[in-house]
C-alpha cells in the first residue's frame, strides 16, 4: 500500500503488476496446495533482494566500492535465481514434471501464467541491470538509479543545492540561524 504514496519511477506500473501477481501467486499456491512452488518462487525473489538492499545501504552510506561489489553480487544472483533457475527449474517442473506427478488441472494454468508474467517482468529488470552494470564497467561506479530522473521532492534539493555550491549558508548563533554569503 505505501508504494502508493512513495517516488513514481519509470518502472512504476511494471512495479505495481509485480507486487500484485507476486501476492496472487503466493495466495494461489497456498490455497491450492502448491506450497512447494510458491516457497520455491519467494526463494528466487529473496536470495537476490538481500544484495540489492545492501548495495542501496552503502550507496547511502557513501562506500562507493562496496557498493559496487554488493551490486555485482545482486546483478549475479538475480541472473541466476531469476532469469536462470525460475524459468527453467521451477516453471518448466511445474508445467511439464507436475503432470506426471498431479496430472492435469486448470489452475496449473493459472498459477503458470501468474510465473510468466513474473519472468516477463524479470526479463525488463534484467535488461535495467544490464545497463547499469554496463554503465559502471564503463564509468567505474555505479550510476544512479535511472528509472527516475528525480528521486525526491525538489524543495529539499534545492537546499542541498544551494548549500554544495556554497550560494548560501547557514551558522548557527545561540539557537538562531543566519545566511550569509560565500565568496
Amino acid at each position: 500500500m505505501s508504494v502508493l504514496f512513495d517516488i513514481k519511477r519509470k518502472d512504476f506500473l511494471p512495479n505495481i503488476i509485480h507486487h500484485f501477481v507476486t501476492v496472487m501467486l503466493i495466495s494461489f499456491s497456498w490455497v491450492c496446495n502448491f506450497v512447494r512452488i510458491g516457497g520455491l518462487v519467494l526463494t528466487c525473489h529473496d536470495l537476490s533482494d538481500v544484495f540489492l538492499e545492501s548495495a542501496k545501504m552503502a550507496k547511502y552510506a557513501n562506500r562507493e566500492s562496496l557498493t559496487n561489489v554488493l551490486f555485482a553480487i545482486f546483478a549475479i544472483t538475480f541472473f541466476f535465481s531469476r532469469i536462470v533457475m525460475l524459468p527453467y527449474r521451477i516453471i518448466y517442473s511445474s508445467m511439464v514434471e507436475s503432470h506426471a506427478i498431479v496430472g492435469f488441472f486448470y489452475s496449473h494454468i493459472f498459477l503458470n501464467g501468474l510465473m510468466c508474467v513474473l519472468q516477463v517482468l524479470h526479463f525488463y529488470w534484467f535488461y535495467l541491470i544490464s545497463c547499469m552494470v554496463y554503465s559502471s564497467v564503463v564509468k567505474g561506479k555505479v550510476g544512479k538509479d535511472n528509472r527516475s530522473d528525480d528521486e525526491s521532492s525538489g524543495e529539499s534539493d534545492e537546499i542541498v543545492e544551494n548549500h554544495l555550491n556554497g550560494s548560501a549558508k547557514k551558522h548557527a548563533n545561540n539557537g538562531m540561524e543566519i545566511n550569509s554569503n560565500v565568496s
